[in-house]
């Protein structure tokens, strides 16, 4: 009627007893056990962790079991071993260190960081890569998890236990791309000039497209659009500088963040940057354009909707265009409209500038930029209201610079009179007399070179 651990040793001698509870236990060692990891099977065993047991104090004590007391006494005994038995526990453990180690080893690789869902945009179709969540394994929860299915399984046969898993969610989830459905604003230009800037103005436009701002974030045109070099693309071109059109490299640009301005105007969304240029442009009505140049102006905006929005823009065949996506939540009924009003102006048409040619004979007439008028403008966002009444809004207010209409004089001749004549002229910044001075000099057959 003697037991260890559930094994019947009655009858047998200590070395047999001692094998038949070695040969359990190393059994048990081999018993598979499955850690799970967010689904994934990580195989163990109980040697894994460190399974130990000791029978020799045990056998000694059930050894001595009905020995020592007299017939009397050990026929009692004996009597009571056959009526109810007598079952023994080996002494069990695991290394507490091994656990440690295996969690270390074995687990904690399966870390993984959460990888944002993407939206990809091709022929006007959105479609979303769903996100992968990370997964950080908690190791002292999961050492006590295993800890504790050892315990509750009593040393028997194998298990299968969770790991604790922090489960961390990317900052773009799959929902919140799934909602980007809608037009929220879209605004398009006409561009013009030489190949160099309708090149840049291309270009500007591709670093744009596809940005994705989240609720609350904020975005620069002037960033989004790189730095204007010759290393990232961009050429040399006509842009406004000191109240001139000179070239420089990534002229044209402004164009790009002024369409995108208005998509943004359309769209509604928080506006926290916007210049005006120093004089007027052609491509959109005055207080409608943003003006970036580096280091000194930008158009900075926010996306204040509930959503993620998606800026689209391209430049093609001689247009350029931005669309801004997002969830529409404004009413249908309501509806918005941009209204440029001009305050004041100059008058354009006198205001010349006349630059002197030493390199060039009297008959070269050059016209290098044509005159800005000055102006003062705001813009007027007019709302009609689901209800029928109407709201009027202030948007902005832009100052222009007047700049003269400039010309190249060629003064080189070999007649003093006329030289000193045409430099007068251009001194006054007369253009009429400097024109008579040309066709004068070169009698009724000559025509100024323009």
């Amino acid at each position: 009627g003697i037991s260890v651990s559930g094994i019947d040793i009655s009858g047998d001698t200590r070395a047999e007893a001692e094998a038949a509870l070695n040969g359990k236990y190393e059994t048990l060692s081999a018993q598979e056990i499955q850690v799970m990891v967010d689904g994934t099977e990580i195989p163990a065993t109980w040697k894994t962790f460190g399974l130990y047991w000791e029978c020799s104090d045990i056998l000694d004590q059930a050894m001595l079991l009905g020995k020592g007391s007299g017939h009397i006494g050990k026929y009692k005994a004996l009597t009571d071993m056959e009526a109810e038995g007598s079952d023994f526990t080996i002494p069990c453990g695991i290394d507490n260190q091994k656990i440690d180690s295996f969690v270390e080893n074995e687990l904690t690789p399966l870390n993984c960081e959460a990888q944002n869902a993407i939206l990809s945009h091709e022929d006007g179709v959105f479609t979303v890569t769903a996100q992968v969540n990370g997964r950080t394994v908690n190791t002292e929860a999961t050492e006590q998890a295993i800890e504790d299915a050892i315990q509750a399984n009593n040393y028997e046969g194998g298990f299968t236990v969770d790991a604790v898993v922090d489960v961390q969610q990317p900052a773009v989830t799959t929902e919140a791309l799934s909602a980007i459905q809608d037009v929220l604003g879209s605004y398009t230009t006409d561009v013009s000039g030489s190949e160099n800037r309708k090149s840049n103005v291309r270009l500007g436009a591709s670093n744009i497209s596809g940005k994705l701002l989240l609720p609350g974030e904020s975005a620069s045109a002037s960033e989004m659009m790189q730095k204007r070099t010759r290393d990232n693309g961009y050429k040399k071109a006509p842009q406004y500088a000191n109240g001139q059109s000179v070239d420089a490299v990534g002229g044209g640009i402004c164009q790009v963040s002024t369409t995108l301005y208005n998509a943004v105007l359309k769209a509604e969304l928080q506006v926290d940057e916007r210049h005006n240029h120093t004089m007027l442009v052609s491509y959109v009505d005055p207080s409608k354009d943003a003006a970036i140049a580096e280091g000194l102006m930008d158009f900075v905006f926010t996306n204040n909707t509930d959503a993620p929005i998606y800026i689209y823009g391209v430049g093609y065949q001689g247009t350029l265009n931005f669309t801004i996506y997002g969830h529409e939540t404004r009413d249908p009924n309501r509806s918005i409209s941009f209204r440029s009003e001009t305050l004041s102006q100059t008058d354009a048409s006198t205001n010349v500038k006349l630059v002197a040619k030493s390199d060039q004979n009297i008959g070269y007439l050059n016209q290098t930029q044509s005159a800005h008028q000055g102006l003062e403008a705001v813009l007027w966002k007019d709302i009609v209201n689901a209800d029928g009444t109407t709201d009027t809004v202030q948007v902005n207010s832009s100052s222009y610079q007047a700049s003269p209409a400039i010309y190249e004089v060629g003064i080189v001749s070999p007649n003093t009179q006329a030289s000193a004549a045409i430099q007068t002229a251009i001194a006054n910044n007369d253009l009429a007399t400097v024109q008579a001075i040309i066709n004068g000099s070169y009698g009724s057959t000559s025509t100024a070179q323009t």
